[in-house]
């Protein structure tokens, strides 16, 4: 009875036409949203890509082929605006902050970025129709289709991969590791393979090719648990339960500091968030601050220090007294420099100081966030009344390189500044490699919502495909430990104010993916789409 009903629901997706049929992508795409993190429900994806197929074969099935490239545009097109208006809905908070300045601009800007992201699914179906098929070949051109242009979203026009939908499959410890040998991309192509196979179950015709891909489906299954499984079960064997580890205690600061009072940037507000930064840095014994009790490197959020560095220098004392000569601290800063043709610029940035509390590296913020860090035409936009919601003057500028950071006898690390984790390939520059990451992010633009997990989740899988452990401090959270097969050692949750303190974990030989980048994922969609085209030559 139930397969019956199911073959009914299939026929009546490939038959619908118009609005029915867009309101059933835009459904469907939603649903795929829920495989994203915090629900990490990946069923969704099978009855989101496998109905996707069905409305795909019901726009190649017309008759006019102008009318089926329309119409399978359509299809992803509202599919993708469903996965992320549902999975993005978060970036409104972001307007709320300051409500009687942008919360009017709150459902155009939203909508309007989810469209625009939603062409790319929209040229991903395009694409599939093109190499479209009545046999299960077609399941290889939707995913190597959107394999494609989920890169292309990441990378162009300064990129945005949030929510790439490989993370689907990264589910869990043990099914994430395989990030390790394909990283992001290759799971997307697995992913849609893998989700969108069930729509074969109905093919009357080329069944030999039908069992074909349900076997590599279910062996890309199988494999991804064997792997995860043995990858990690070898650390427990080794004797290894927590990897090898530097003598380095970490301590994190999260101090919960309400964004609309950073906003707000009265005196009064900034005096307490310093001192709350200090009060958290130093622990407490019978409730006197206990000096001796003092970490080996200390990390603050973004935009931490509430002021600009250059203006209050005698500041620095205070710093230098919790550092007893024996602390590095890292911690987020906006950075003004001064001179030049342009005038005064401001960077979002990272200070490293040496245990007595100077200046040892600086690292300018090289991805910013476009309209939340800068404004497209900036004094364009600017002349006639629009700021981004950092309400910075001109705008953040652009660091340009991202170097190496050691300061004395501490491991050498790489700093990454909020969104900048979730560019896979792009978190390591040059040959050099560093032995951890720090990722500092202020999360409290969203509040309780799903975005600092989905963030969390994205910076958990670098740590994977670098083979890195990764020091995360945010502001409201969430502030971890993870080590290099990207397991959570010690965590602060969302919302919360204190520290997280743990021994930061040694790094892990490269990983295979590190090493050949997007190398095996080029040759997946070459063979995958070789197959393709003999399979539509020769049915």
């Amino acid at each position: 009875m139930f397969f019956r009903r199911l073959e009914y629901c299939a026929h009546s997706l490939t038959l619908s036409s118009g609005w029915g049929r867009l309101f059933f992508a835009l459904m469907f795409g939603a649903i795929a949203s829920l495989t994203q993190a915090p629900f990490h429900f990946f069923p969704c994806a099978f009855i989101a890509f496998s109905g996707l197929v069905w409305l795909l074969d019901g726009a190649v099935s017309e008759n006019i082929n102008r009318s089926q490239y329309r119409a399978a545009f359509g299809i992803g097109f509202w599919f993708g605006l469903g996965y992320f208006l549902v999975g993005l809905y978060w970036l409104g908070y972001a307007f709320l902050v300051e409500v009687e300045n942008f919360a009017i601009l709150m459902p155009f800007a939203v909508i309007a970025l989810c469209a625009g992201l939603a062409l790319f699914f929209g040229c991903a179906t395009l694409l599939a129709r093109i190499l479209w098929s009545v046999h299960a070949a077609r399941i290889f051109a939707l995913a190597i289709s959107f394999t494609c242009f989920e890169w292309l979203r990441g990378n162009i026009l300064t990129g945005f991969p949030w929510n790439t939908i490989g993370y689907a499959a990264a589910f869990s410890d043990i099914s994430a590791q395989g990030l390790s040998i394909i990283g992001i991309w290759g799971y997307t192509f697995c992913t849609i393979l893998i989700a969108a196979t069930p729509a074969l179950l109905f093919d009357s015709k080329y069944k030999f090719l039908k069992y074909c891909v349900v076997i590599i489906s279910l062996g890309l299954i199988i494999s991804a648990a064997g792997f995860g499984t043995h990858r990690l079960n070898s650390i427990v064997e080794a004797n290894l339960e927590v990897p090898k580890a530097h003598n380095v205690r970490v301590r994190i600061v999260q101090p919960n500091i309400d964004q609309a009072l950073i906003q707000r940037g009265q005196e009064q507000d900034r005096k307490v968030q310093f001192q709350n930064l200090l009060a958290l840095s130093v622990t407490e014994q019978n409730g006197i601050q206990n000096y001796n009790d003092i970490p080996d490197l200390l990390v603050w959020p973004e935009t931490a220090f509430p002021y600009l560095w250059e203006d209050r220098p005698e500041l620095l004392l205070d710093i230098q007294a919790i550092l007893q000569g024996k602390t590095v601290l890292v911690t987020g800063v906006h950075r003004k420099e001064v001179g030049g043709a342009m005038g005064a610029k401001y960077y979002n940035s990272l200070y490293a100081l040496d245990p007595k509390g100077r200046i040892h590296s600086v690292y300018d913020k090289n991805h910013l966030v476009p309209f939340g860090e800068y404004l497209p035409f900036q004094s364009f936009l600017e002349s006639i009344g629009l700021e981004q919601i950092t309400r910075v003057q001109g705008g953040f500028t652009a660091g340009t390189q991202r170097e190496i950071i050691s300061v004395g006898n501490m491991p050498s690390f790489v700093p990454i500044i909020c969104y900048e984790a979730i560019f896979s390939g792009q978190v390591l520059d040059g040959n050099a490699r560093p032995q951890f990451l720090i990722n500092i992010t202020n999360d409290g633009w969203f509040r309780n919502s799903s975005g600092p997990y989905q963030h969390f989740h994205q910076v958990r899988m670098r740590a994977i495909e670098l083979g890195l452990p990764i020091i995360r401090s945010a502001n409201t959270g969430i502030s971890a430990i993870i080590d290099p097969y990207g397991r959570v050692m010690n965590s602060l949750s969302l919302g919360r104010r204190g520290i997280v303190e743990a021994i930061l974990p040694q790094a892990i030989s490269e990983p295979y993916y590190e090493i050949h980048k997007s190398l095996i994922i080029i040759l997946i969609i070459f063979s995958s789409l070789l197959l393709v085209l003999i399979c539509n030559r020769y049915k």
